[in-house]
Formats: C-alpha cells, sequence, structure tokens
C-alpha cells in the first residue's frame, strides 16, 4: 500500500510539474513584457534607444526629413536637434507617453494627454534647448510657449491618439486575446499567475510528504523555463524583424531582458540544488540520533530496573 501511494504521489507530482512549468514560463515572459511596454518601463526602455538613428532609419529617411524641418523652424543645427532628441529627460517624457498610449489602446479607456503633462514635457524641452542652443529662451518666451497650449490643442492630440484602439480594429475573434493581454500586462494577473505557482509548488511538496524531495520537480520547471527564455532571446536577436520596425530599435533590450531572466533562472536552480543538499542532510541526521535516543532510553530503563530488583 505503501508503494502504491509512494507511485500517485510521483505520478501527481509529475503532471503538476508540468503544470508548473507552463505557470513559470508565462509568468517569467509577461514580466518582461510588463518591463518593457508598461508607462515606467517605456521610460526606462526609451532611456536606452538612440532615437536619433532611429528616426533616420524608419521609412526610409522620410520621418527624419520631417524633424529636420522642425530643427530649421526652432534655429538649430542638425547636431544641436540630435542632442535634444537623444537626452535621457526627453527620451523618458516620450517614453511615457507611448505607455500610456499602449496601454490605453488595449482597451475601451483613452489616454488623455492633460495640459500639465504637456507644459512638463514642454519645460524639459526647453531646458535641453538652452543646453544645445546657442540663442536661449528665457523666462518670459518660455511663459509665451507654455501659454500658447490651449484647450484645442490639447483636445485634437487627445483625438489623435485615442483612435490609437485595438478592439476596434481587430477582428470580433481577437477582442479576448486583446482584452487577455490587456489583463496580463496591465491588471491583477501576475499577482495570480504568483499565487498559483506556490500553490503547485505547495500541492508538489504534499504529494512527496518530504523536505526536500519536491525540489527535484520544482528546479526541473526552473530549469525548462530557463532553457525557453534563453531560447526566446536567441531566436530575437537572430531572425530578421524588417517586417516588424517598432521591434527593431529595442529588439537588443528585449533579447538582454530575457538573457538576464534566464541567468536568474538557473541561479535559483543551483540554489535549490544547494538547499535540497541542506535539507537532505538535516533529515539523515535526525534519521540517526531518533534510534540512538531509542536505544539510550532502554538501557537507562533497564538498568533502573535492575538497580530496584
Amino acid at each position: 500500500m505503501k508503494k502504491f501511494l509512494n507511485g500517485l504521489g510521483v505520478l501527481g507530482s509529475i503532471i503538476l510539474t508540468l503544470v508548473l512549468t507552463v505557470l513559470i514560463f508565462i509568468y517569467v515572459v509577461v514580466l518582461n513584457v510588463k518591463s518593457v511596454v508598461t508607462e515606467k518601463g517605456m521610460s526606462n526602455t526609451f532611456k536606452k534607444i538612440n532615437v536619433v538613428e532611429t528616426l533616420k532609419t524608419a521609412e526610409d529617411e522620410t520621418m527624419w526629413e520631417d524633424f529636420m524641418q522642425l530643427s530649421d523652424s526652432l534655429n538649430l543645427s542638425e547636431k544641436q536637434f540630435e542632442k535634444i532628441l537623444n537626452s535621457n529627460k526627453v527620451k523618458e517624457q516620450i517614453g511615457g507617453y507611448i505607455g500610456k498610449v499602449l496601454s490605453a489602446s488595449l482597451n475601451d479607456k483613452e489616454a488623455k494627454l492633460t495640459k500639465k503633462e504637456m507644459e512638463n514635457f514642454l519645460n524639459v524641452a526647453v531646458d535641453e534647448y538652452n543646453k544645445v542652443s546657442d540663442t536661449k529662451i528665457n523666462d518670459s518666451e518660455r511663459k509665451e510657449i507654455l501659454n500658447s497650449i490651449d484647450d484645442e490643442m490639447i483636445e485634437n492630440m487627445n483625438e489623435e491618439f485615442g483612435s490609437l484602439n485595438l478592439l476596434e480594429t481587430v477582428s470580433p475573434e481577437a477582442i479576448e486575446y486583446v482584452k487577455l493581454a490587456d489583463n496580463l500586462l496591465f491588471g491583477n494577473y501576475t499577482l495570480i499567475l504568483f499565487v498559483l505557482i506556490i500553490l503547485i509548488i505547495g500541492l508538489i511538496a504534499l504529494f512527496r510528504f518530504s523536505y526536500y524531495k519536491w525540489i527535484p520537480y520544482v528546479k526541473t520547471s526552473i530549469m525548462i523555463s530557463g532553457i525557453l527564455m534563453l531560447l526566446i532571446g536567441l531566436l530575437v536577436l537572430i531572425i530578421p524583424l524588417e517586417e516588424m520596425e517598432i521591434i527593431m530599435p529595442i529588439r537588443k533590450i528585449i533579447a538582454i531582458r530575457m538573457f538576464i531572466t534566464t541567468a536568474i533562472l538557473f541561479i535559483l536552480s543551483i540554489g535549490l540544488s544547494i538547499g535540497k543538499k541542506y535539507l537532505k542532510k538535516c533529515a539523515d541526521s535526525k534519521k540517526e540520533v531518533k534510534p540512538l535516543d531509542e536505544n539510550n532510553e532502554i538501557i537507562e530503563k533497564t538498568e533502573e530496573e535492575n538497580e530496584v530488583g
């Protein structure tokens, strides 16, 4: 009977290990994507991108030509304009708003740009302009620029970005997938996944009914997830993505994040191996101590009986 129950425990643990592998893999993928596409994540991602090089290579340099016209209207040289565009503060502002728009595009909400946000962006742009330009923008000119922002301008910008709603553009069959992506990236699904992972690990430990025998199953799930993340990172670098221009500037960033995640998962698996050895050693030492204690009790009891006799 004991062997039968042990066999059921092993079989149940194997099935749970497969489920755990899928959950861990989904969890780490979602965390990596969130670190890029959320408002804060996009701000950090944009700071690592060379915006100038991206604009120069996009749409056969036609986009860069438009920016050069803007540079001329601001009386800036190409070099000065490049420094402004590649400023971390400017990129952080732009990235944050793009993350906000992306978040809104996955649901029925609208990415509303407020007047205060626009003023903050212009203040940053003016500060960066003054750093590179020979003709500085003084305080009165700064106020004039800020006062030029009216409600109509903000409304027009919000209408433009408000049209970026995936729920209105995708087919009816894909709506559920868009909603799922929204919940995974911007909802509380990551917390639910984490709780499920802990519960599955607890069930494996219960099935094995041991302090340490559950560890190899969990370690296997983590190792498989790490290998899959490594493969995805390599594929992102190797596979041509010319048709997906939006991915090109951040493909290296995504790949690096995948490699870092792989390293973390491998380190975690090594930690589990060390933990297993320690727990097994503790369990074995308890088994050795227990018989000795029982023998000592028998000897002491026998001695006491002899003394009474």
